[in-house]
Parts: structure tokens; sequence; C-alpha cells
């Protein structure tokens, strides 16, 4: 900038803080984000080796690296130090919180570097050993084995960490390495494989025994199903008291694990008169009611919501149960003591309020274990079987019975799970373990990657192997995903390579929301008809990150008929049981029915909360009833109601139901069931509905619309939706058909390959989140979280075998549908993915913005300050007091982008000197001394010229108020305008870069039709006139796509600067760019103060004032307060004042009490005037220079022309 401001020297120091709230290194002492308010209040804070302070970052950086980056609490708990980011601003969440001083330059680190690991130990080499190679040969003549899968293999003693890359053979290697042992005379029956799914235990015993049909099989198990059987083995002992086990119908233990009367306690309950009449649990089992045994996890956590009052009814806790299920579960697999549990914070779970996670948890204990027998779910089942394996004796018994233990998928094994695995080696023994930290995805079930990287610390015979090729996807797939996964931190040093030769394909697919479904069925369909008649069809997957998403493809997939698989697709359909879906569904089968009472019964909800309607049920249902029964006559409920709220003197309640009445009737006649949602939402205001302001919620009723945009009519859609909610189990449509479309969770996709693989909802507030909300307790940090999504995402992208599409909804938008940050990351890493826009589905896009505005949930968009970008919720978007220009409150999310996208660019320029005058002014300037150069006028007319000029800035004259303008005029605008001209430049720029600016008052006028109106007190001959306008000319110029339409009222009252006045502005406005529109309104007031008394309220948009305030004018203080009281009346809200005036002391004290009487007595935010003085840099003016050199003016100090400033705002009254 070409403005010089005195600042205090700013503190340079390095503070590295090694303990406390946010380890890091820190730049500065002072400041919001410095080192004094990260380490002072902490109790018993030792300063002599919490934190360093050094003039160098490589001392800081050495300080931080010499302390341990980690230390271990328990077994397997890693405290972490917090990262810092190379401008040495800290990681808090997603948002890099810049530090305030010059930023700093660490070294950058590799990409592959841990930061909190230590790297692995190096791979185990293979030894060749010709008896393996001889047996690999015989049984496995169809593949070849790597050396370093072969080293694998032979590991049969000590323990052993497998690090396999996705694709990269694990299961073969497994297999094979099975029979190795068995080949080798190891007794199968001593052998023990655990998996971490049922499916996947079946799968790999096939495997085995397709491979070796002569030889014994191992026990392939889950680890669960094992626990099984160390429990019933030591209740027969009598160790332990007998527990039952209470599962729900997904919690599905290996059968092998369980005799016939563990499976009938398991499905059967003991009270009869608990199980529905004419129905055995085990047939609603078998029917697909996960819910049918009363004694089921979900359903004991339902009551004790309720019983806590949680939840109002117990059949509104069901979502809330499986969460709580969900919490309890990572508590106990991650062996969180009772004092830990007690320590937690409630948890917003979407009910009634935020749930206190030990008395849930306490209650759900206390019902297991005082039930008669007492009972166990299936994590008390693990605690159980640690608690055995503590007995010596029974350790010693399982470790003789399986000294050979092999363990898959180890990165989703918890932390107790490990801790039995442990409990089941002894040094000498063979433990194998396989995994992938880069897939540890389920930390929800109490899995971190932290239990697989600490392996050597937990074995003294630890050996760690990898195995980096990718067998399966082509070489585009395997690239961008090692470039993805790479950017974490907390993983072990290893690569991924492809085997493939083929490029494969990876194309960005942007298209928006509601033409997303089209787009999938149209990708279906064409999969199938390319595949149909194919001996060995491909395969394609959908994957999505939450069920929502799955609700769209899956209706479009049932109403046309495209055969489909999936993967728990009953949680999907499970949506549609919701309070959300059922009121929805009531309400048209109302519109259908309204002579129904039943309907009527099941929809008033619907509207009762219409204008405050709010109709008690004995009024609204009861009342109604017994009128009805009485008058016993047919016809539509509602004018019923409407006869009885009269009856009952309730007049407006009634007038609100005949509202509701003709609304109905007209959904009726259009008979368009998305019209008929969006019509409950917006006309019904149900979008006022507390359940509105969840984001799942949001997402289904966005879901359900779109799925009724595609039928013809109101019963049509009802049918289909009560069609598709009543197939409660269905994993499967046309499955018999060849192809299929897969459906799947990225969750759930783990361990799948497909040949082409669409992931939808690629977005940020999906993936990773919203940083602001609360984490769940199991990630301490964001990072943990972020690291989590990332892996979860790498697993999606790496289950393409050729072909993969990722779906977003605006590629260049940045609001909480903006793409997910991994998609960019994927792009900067791979310059060959493709990306296509999608505009064949247009005609969705109306349907899309008609269905925000009915939802009612607005998006503010922030151009500037602490949270840019666009947001759904007021309190997320920080905008309390901000101005109109820096963000807007819209209906929709292409509103907001619009608005986003018409931010101005800020024209400073790029030298520090002022730019010269604009060319005709500088012209129209010289013509009042009927000259083109200063140099020009001869002595005697430059002698009257100083004559005239040191009379108008003397010291005394000014004092005295007697400088006559009217005798000098010409020369006072000489002198004065050239170096007073861009002053007024520093307050526009400041408020321009915060967004402050008055450009359009879009708020009130979003058509642009009002002009910015500005009024200017004091105008003289036009030096702030002039200077404002070449800015607004040089905003126009920078973006010629914005149109700017000023209202410019300048007011002065000495008569003898109109004409010079007019002149200058004259000249410049035959300059002015094309979308720069200027009404000029001069007027010839002799008293500015008592005009603007008489101006209307919200007049202007600034207010311009320039050396009539300062202490030389004498202003008194009854007229001053007056005057900001007048000039808070006429402005509109976020409405400016600029006031500029001298550089002396006095002004100074001035300004300070001028900001403080605005402050206190009109409640104007006030822009703190200067300490120091502002100053224009005017060595680059000509005119300047000239005058100097013909003696006409005393050059300036340092060529720099000194004022102070500040600026008022009027309070913006804004709500949510």
């Amino acid at each position: 900038m070409w403005f010089v401001m005195s600042r205090k020297c700013s503190d340079q120091f390095y503070y590295a803080v090694r303990i406390g709230r946010k380890p890091g290194i820190y730049r500065g002492w002072y400041g919001e984000y410095g080192a004094k308010k990260q380490i002072t209040g902490i109790r018993n804070y030792d300063y002599s080796t919490g934190y360093l302070k050094t003039s160098s970052w490589e001392d800081a950086d050495v300080y931080m690296r010499a302390h341990e980056l980690f230390s271990v609490e328990s077994d397997f708990t890693i405290k972490k130090a917090t990262p810092f980011n190379e401008d040495m601003s800290v990681v808090h969440g997603e948002t890099r919180v810049a530090a305030k001083e010059t930023p700093a330059q660490p070294p950058a680190a590799p990409a592959t570097e841990n930061a909190f690991f230590p790297p692995s130990a190096p791979s185990v080499p293979y030894h060749r050993d010709e008896k393996l190679e001889s047996f690999l040969h015989a049984y496995y003549p169809d593949r070849r084995f790597t050396d370093d899968q072969k080293a694998a293999i032979q590991a049969l003693s000590g323990a052993h960490l497998l690090y396999a890359i996705p694709g990269s053979g694990k299961t073969a290697v497994l297999t094979a390495r099975a029979g190795w042992m068995i080949y080798c005379g190891i007794p199968a029956e001593n052998i023990l494989i655990m998996t971490f799914g049922k499916k996947a235990a079946e799968h790999m015993a096939d495997v085995f025994r397709e491979r070796f049909p002569s030889f014994s099989v191992p026990f392939f198990c889950t680890i669960h199903s094992f626990c099984y059987r160390i429990i019933r083995q030591a209740e027969a002992e009598g160790l332990i008291k007998k527990y039952r086990l209470i599962v729900d119908e997904e919690d599905d233990p290996v059968p092998e694990a369980m005799d016939d009367e563990a499976v009938n306690a398991w499905i059967v309950d003991e009270s009869p008169d608990e199980v529905p009449s004419g129905r055995t649990k085990r047939e609603d089992k078998k029917k697909g009611n996960r819910y049918a045994n009363p004694r089921s996890p979900i359903y004991l956590l339902e009551k004790i919501l309720t019983r806590l009052e949680y939840c109002k009814k117990q059949s509104e806790a069901r979502t809330f149960a499986e969460q709580a299920a969900t919490v309890i579960g990572c508590l106990k697999n991650r062996r969180m003591t009772d004092e830990e549990i007690r320590r937690l914070s409630p948890i917003d779970m979407g009910a009634d309020e935020p749930v206190s996670i030990w008395s849930v948890y306490e209650a759900y204990q206390k019902e297991l274990t005082e039930h008669q027998p007492p009972e166990m779910d299936f994590d008390d089942m693990l605690i159980h079987a640690l608690e055995v394996l503590d007995n010596p004796n029974m350790q010693a018994f399982w470790q003789r019975k399986y000294p050979y233990v092999c363990v898959d998928e180890a990165q989703d094994t918890s932390r107790l799970q490990h801790a039995i695995v442990q409990k089941l080696h002894r040094t000498g023994d063979s433990l194998f373990m396989v995994g992938d930290d880069d897939q540890s995805i389920y930390a929800f079930r109490g899995a971190m990657p932290e239990d697989m990287l600490t392996f050597d610390r937990r074995y003294e015979d630890a050996a760690v192997h990898r195995m980096g090729v990718n067998f399966r996807s082509d070489q585009q797939i395997v690239l961008s995903g090692d470039g993805l996964i790479q950017r974490n931190k907390a993983r072990a040093k290893k690569t991924m390579e492809a085997f493939s030769k083929q490029p494969g394909e990876i194309r960005i697919i942007d298209i928006s929301a509601a033409r997303q479904g089209q787009f999938l069925l149209d990708q279906a369909r064409r999969f199938c008809k390319k595949q149909e008649g194919e001996e060995n069809p491909e395969s394609l997957a959908i994957l999505y990150r939450n069920n929502v998403s799955a609700l769209l493809p899956l209706a479009y997939f049932f109403k046309n008929d495209v055969p489909f698989v999936g993967n728990k697709v009953f949680d999907v359909l499970t949506l549609l049981y919701s309070r959300t879906a059922i009121n929805i569904l009531a309400f048209l089968r109302f519109v259908l029915e309204p002579d129904s009472f039943q309907a009527y019964s099941s929809a008033y909800p619907v509207w009762n909360h219409y204008h405050g309607l709010f109709l008690n049920r004995k009024t609204a249902v009861e009342n109604l009833r017994k009128q009805m029964g009485e008058e016993n006559s047919g016809g539509p409920i509602l004018p019923k109601l409407q006869a009885l709220l009269r009856s009952l003197g309730e007049m407006d309640k009634a007038r609100h139901i005949g509202e509701i009445w003709t609304i109905l009737q007209r959904i009726q006649a259009e008979d368009k069931p998305d019209f008929a949602i969006m019509a409950m939402l917006k006309e019904l205001e149900y979008n006022q509905n507390g359940s509105m302001k969840q984001k799942n919620v949001q997402l289904l009723v966005m879901a359900l619309i779109q799925i009724a945009s595609l039928y013809d009519s109101i019963s049509s859609f009802v049918d289909a939706m009560l069609a598709l909610r009543a197939k409660r189990k269905w994993d499967e449509h046309n499955a018999d058909k060849q192809p299929v479309v897969t459906l799947s969770t990225m969750h759930s996709a783990k361990g799948q390959e497909y040949d082409h693989v669409i992931i939808i909802d690629a977005v940020k507030d999906l993936m990773p989140g919203d940083p602001s909300k609360p984490l769940p307790f199991w990630h301490a940090f964001w990072q943990d979280h972020e690291e989590e999504e990332r892996r979860l995402f790498y697993v999606a992208v790496t289950r393409a075998r050729h072909d993969l599409r990722i779906v977003v909804n605006g590629l260049n938008s940045n609001g909480q549908q903006a793409p997910s940050p991994f998609i960019h990351e994927m792009l900067r890493d791979n310059p060959n993915i493709q990306v296509e826009n999608l505009t064949a589905y247009a005609a969705h896009d109306a349907l899309e913005e008609q269905i925000e505005e009915a939802m009612g949930i607005p998006y503010f968009a922030v151009r500037r300050g602490k949270t840019p970008g666009i947001h759904r919720e007021y309190e997320k978007a920080g905008v309390e007091g901000y101005s109109c220009p820096v963000y807007r409150k819209c209906t929709t999310e292409r509103e907001a982008q619009r608005f986003l996208n018409k931010a101005v660019s800020c024209p400073v320029p790029e030298t520090e000197t002022a730019p010269d005058l604009p060319l005709p002014v500088e012209k129209a300037l010289l013509r009042l001394f009927s000259v083109q150069q200063l140099k020009e006028l001869d002595a005697n007319r430059l002698k009257k010229i100083r004559q005239k000029t040191g009379y108008l800035f003397s010291k005394e004259a000014i004092a005295a108020k007697a400088v006559d303008y009217a005798a000098c005029a010409p020369e006072y605008a000489l002198i004065y305008l050239p170096v007073n001209l861009h002053k007024v430049w520093q307050p526009l720029i400041e408020l321009l870069r915060d967004e402050r600016l008055p450009l359009l008052d879009e708020f009130k006028y979003r058509d642009g039709s009002h002009p910015i109106r500005i009024l200017e007190m004091g105008a003289g001959p036009g030096t702030a006139t002039i200077g404002l306008l070449s800015f607004y000319a040089k905003i126009a110029e920078a973006n010629p796509s914005l149109e700017i339409h000023l209202e410019y009222l300048p007011i002065e009252y000495e008569r003898v600067f109109r004409p010079i006045f007019e002149a200058l502005t004259a000249a410049l406005l035959s300059t002015l760019p094309a979308n720069l529109h200027i009404c000029m309104k001069p007027m010839q007031i002799s008293d500015a103060f008592a005009f603007l008394h008489t101006c209307q309220e919200d007049s202007f948009d600034l207010i311009l004032e320039s050396n009539m305030l300062n202490h030389n004018e004498h202003v008194e203080s009854r007229l001053l307060d007056g005057l900001l009281h007048d000039m808070n009346r006429t402005l509109v809200y976020s409405g400016k004042v600029i006031a500029i005036e001298p550089a002396d002391k006095e002004t100074a004290a001035f300004l300070v009490q001028l900001a403080g009487l605005a402050k206190e007595s009109c409640e104007f935010s006030v822009m703190e005037p200067k300490s120091e003085s502002a100053a224009c840099d005017v060595s680059g003016i000509r005119l300047y220079q000239e005058a100097v050199a013909c003696g006409l003016r005393h050059p300036l100090e340092k060529d720099c022309h000194y004022f102070h400033y500040t600026v008022l705002t009027k309070k913006q009254e804004v709500s949510p």
C-alpha cells in the first residue's frame, strides 16, 4: 500500500509451547492466537520446561522435536501434540487461524512424514525356501506370488504384523499361509483364524476348502463367536456365572458358536405375554423386525431414554437408541473406566436435550446385571472373555489349544479385542495380524489406527511385513488413492503401486442435487443394457456416506424396475418410518381422504402450528369426534372443526382452519405430490417445526420431494411409498436378473471390489463434516476426525477396478454442499482426472430452487470476515453486526452463490505512491490560470499567487477565521486539492477490504434499481468529491460486471467554490467507465447542520465530512450531539460516516471525543480514530511537484500529507 502508518515494533519472537491447552509453535506473545493466551492461567505451569522463547524458528522446531511427541498413558492411549502450518498458524478444526504477525517459513515436511509415530520397522525380507516354492507351485498353479507375499506366508513363529494395502491379495496370502502351516505338519485344530465379520469368515473357509480339498479345515470364526466359546467354557467349569446373550438382529454371531438352546435364548424371551399375538418372536425375526425381542439392547435403550425423559415417547426414541447403542459399544471397546465415562460431556443425539452418556450407560448396565438370569450384550461378551483370560489357567488352556493365531482386518480390531488377542499369544508362538491402518474406519466401534501402529511395542518378538502392490485397480485409481492417503499423518509409512498397466479412468461429475437421481438411473440403465447377455457381466456399485443418500436412487430404481442388490437396505427404508416421513404421508392421505376422521387425526399435527394455531388434542380430536358422532353426518372434516371452534368462541383459530381448508382444496385441484409437500412445508408452515433444523431431516424431505416429482398424482406417490415401506427386510430387487447394481454404504463396501464405482453426495457437509460442530468423544482432535473421513473416502475410491465417478453438487461452490476437500486434493495430485459438468439435466434445477424455498431454511452467504462462505445456520455464519454488502440471507443456495460471485475486487495500487491526478482534472485546474503547465506563469503572477497562498495558510488567519476564500478560491484549489485528493482513499480501501463499503444496498434492493446515496458536507472545490468518485471509478474498472449507481449530493456554503467544483467534476465525469452511473445534485446551503436536520430517515448510505468538525471550526457540543443524531437518523442501517480532518494533536483529541460521543449517545459502531497520523505519499503527483518547484508552496515533510480520520457505522439490526 501507498499509505504509511507508524506502528509499534511487533513481537518477532517464536514461542515453542510443549504443554498446555494447545501445544505448538506461536509467532508473538500477544494477540488472539499468541502464546500468552495458550499457557497463562494454567495451574502449576512450569515456565522453565513448558515453553521456549527464541528468535529462530529452527531453534523452536528443535525444542519441540526434542520433547517426546507422544506419551503412553495406558497400553494404547496416545496423547498428541497440536500441529502447526507453514505460516506459523495453529490448526483449529478445518479453519486455519493465521498468525497476527509476519508469517514464518518452516521447512516443508515430506508428504509421507508421520507426525505422531516414528517410521515403522523395515519389512521382513523373503528367504527363498524350495519347499515353499514347490507348495505354491502345486496348489497355486494359476497364481504367482510376490516376494513380499511369500515372506508373509513363511512367517510361522513370533508376532507378525502385515500391512496390506487395498487389492494386495491378503485373502490369498491368509489362505495360503493356513495351507502352508498344515502342509508343514501343524494340526488344523491348533490354528485359529479370526475375521471381522461372519460373511468374511465363511468366505475364507470356502476359499480354503476349494484350494485344499484334502486338508483339514482350521477354525475360521469371528472374534465374537470365539469369545462366546471362551465364556461358555468358563461357565461349564464354574469360573463365572451364566450369562444370557441379548443381541439385535444385525449382531449375528457365527452359528457354530451357539447350540440350539443358546439360539432359542437369543431369539425367544421367557415372557410369553410380550410376544405379539399370533406370531412367535422367531417369525417376527424372519420377517425382519429387529425390535421383536423386548430384551434387545435397542429396545432397552428406548425404554431408558424415555424413562430419563430424553424423549417424550418410546416410539420416537428408536433413532436415538441406535446412536446410544453405538456410543455405549464404543465406550466398552475402548476400555473406558466408569470415572472416564462420568467425565464425558452430554452428547447431542437430536433428542429433546443433550444426552448424559453416564446416566444412560449406568441405567443400561443396571438393566442387564439385575435381570434374571444376568444378561450381556455383544460388547459385554468381549469384556467377560477378557476377564476369563485373566485367569492364568484359562489363559494357558486357550494358548495351548491355539498356538497359531491369525487375525484378519486388524485395523478394525478394537482396543478391547486387541487385549484379548494379546492374552492369547505366548512369546515364541505364532501370531499373525493382517490389516491396513489406512483403512481404519470404525472409530465409533472403538477401533483406532494407533492400536496397529504400536504393535512392535506390545510384542517382544514383533516383526513387520508390507505388501504395496495393488492387483485390483488401474493406474489412475491407484495414483489418486495413494496421493489422497499420503496426506494423513497418523499412519505407517508405505506407498501403493499399481500392478495393472491399464490407465483406468476417474471422472468428477458436477451436477446439482436435484439432477442426481435421474443421472444415476440413466447410468444404471446404460450399464445393465450394455452387460445384458454377457457370460461374466461387470459390476457397478453406488456408494454413499449416509443412508439418506440412498433413498433417492433406491426409489428411482424401484419405480423403473432396475435390478439391484444392497447392503442393509433395511436401514435406508427405516427412514420412511421416521416421524417426518410419517407426517408427510399422513398429510397426503388426508388430502386424498378429507372426510376420513382416521386420516384427519393422523394428519392434524402437521398444520397445528400454522399461525400459532396449537390446538390441543381434546379440542382437535375428542370434542370433534363427539360432535361428529352426535350429528352423524359425512363430508369434509375441516369445515366441521371450523364450526366447532366458532361455537367455542375461538374465532381466530376458526379463521385459520378455513385458510388451511382453502390450501388443501388447492392442493387437491393441483394433484401433484411434489407441489403438495412443498405447500405443506411453506404455506402450512411445517418448515417451522423444530425437527426441520436437523440436517438428516432436511435431506430426507428434499429426497421425498424429488421422488414425489416422479409421480403424476398424489395417490400414485402414496401407494408407491407405502409399498416401498412394506418391504421391511429388502436387500434386493429382481436380483435374479443379471447384471445388477449394488447399493452400499462406504463402510459396508470395505472388502468388496467392483469394475465400476459411483460415489454420490461427496460434499463437504458429509465428508469430512462441519468442523464447528462438536466432535464425537472418540476423536480428541478435529485432525483425528478428518483423517478418519479421509480413510473412509480412500476405502471408497479403492473399491473401483477400472472406472470411478464421483458426483459433486457444484465443483466451485463454497457452501455446506460444496465438494468434499478430498476431491480438490485428488485434483491437485492427479491432473488426468476429468471434470464433467452435466447440463443435460437442467430441467431439474427449477425444482431444486423450489424445494429450497419451501424448506424455509435460509442460506447465509458471507463474503468476508471470520467465516466466509455459505452457511445454513445464523450462529455459524458469524454475521452479528455485519453490514449488508458483507453477507446476505438467501432462500436458495444458488442465490447465495450468486451473491458470493459478485464480491468486488479491491483496486489497491501496486506502488506505495499515490496515483497522479486524473488528467482531465489536472487540465481543468490549470485552465483556472489560463495555462497548460505552472511553469508558463510569469514572475508577477507567481508573486501574486504566493501572496494569496501565504495568507491562505497562515495560522493567524485560520485561527481568526478571517480567510476570505472569495478572494483566493482558484489558488486554494491549486494548492490544496492535489495533495488532499487521495486521502479519502485510505478509509474507503479499509471499508472495501472488510466488505463494508456501500456499493449496492443488496439487502434491501436486490434488483439494484436504487442508487448509492452519498451526502458530502462541505464540498469546497471538489477535493473529496473527485477523490471519492475516482475511487469508485477504479472499482468499476476492476469489476466490469458490476453496475454502480451513485446519487451524489454535495453541499457547500461558499458560493465562490461552485463554478470551480462544477468545472473540475465535469472534467472527471467525462472520463468515467460505462458501468459507473452518477447523478450529481450539488446544492448551495448556508447551514449544513440545519439542512441535515430536515432530511428524512434512511436518506443516505454514506455521509462524507471533511474539515468541518475539527477544533478550528469551534463546533459547540450541543450542535455536535444534534449533528450525530441527525446522521444516525438519516443513514440506512449499516450506513457510514467518514470524517477526515487535519493532522494535529487537537484534532486527534477531538476525533476521539467525537467517536466516544457517537458510540455512547447515538450507538454508532466506530472504527477507532487512528492515534497516529495517517499519511498519503504525494511524491508522484506532478502538479504538487511543479508547485514546489515554482515556489508556490513549501514541500511536505518526506512528501507525505498527514491527516486523521474515523469511520462511524450505523448498527445493522439483523436477525436470523
